[in-house]
């Protein structure tokens, strides 16, 4: 069982080197475009779409970091073997099986589970 945790968010160092973790970063950036009470459209983030608009880099890279962060630890690492697998199996065919669909997730479901990750990894890190 890997420790990844310490390098998930906030401050880090090794000797003089100091640096913000990537993920403190992402988070900042989510919470950052959610204030107003909307968030991204995951719908159209997962499909490529146009219609998303531009996204600055911490935003886009965020959401990917928290959907991957999600399928690995989120919910008690319910979606972790689900998740690898179809990292292993059929995440480079063009023809395979969406990660939604792998893990069973409709889109609805992982909005909602993803805004509630990050409000909990936000806790966690305060």
């Amino acid at each position: 069982n890997d420790d990844l945790g310490r390098f998930e968010r906030g401050r880090q160092f090794e000797g003089d080197y100091r640096w913000e973790a990537r993920g403190g970063l992402y988070l900042k950036a989510l919470s950052r475009v959610s204030k107003d009470g909307t968030e991204p459209d995951l719908r159209a983030f997962l499909s490529e779409s146009t219609t998303l608009g531009p996204l600055d880099t911490d935003v886009a890279y965020g959401l990917s970091w928290l959907i991957v962060h999600f399928f690995i630890t989120g919910e008690q690492q319910k979606h972790r073997m689900k998740f690898q697998n179809w990292l292993l199996t059929t995440a480079d065919s063009e023809k395979g099986d969406s990660v939604l669909g792998a893990v069973g997730l409709p889109t609805e479901d992982l909005r909602t589970a993803l805004v509630n990750h990050r409000k909990q990894l936000q806790s966690a890190s305060n």
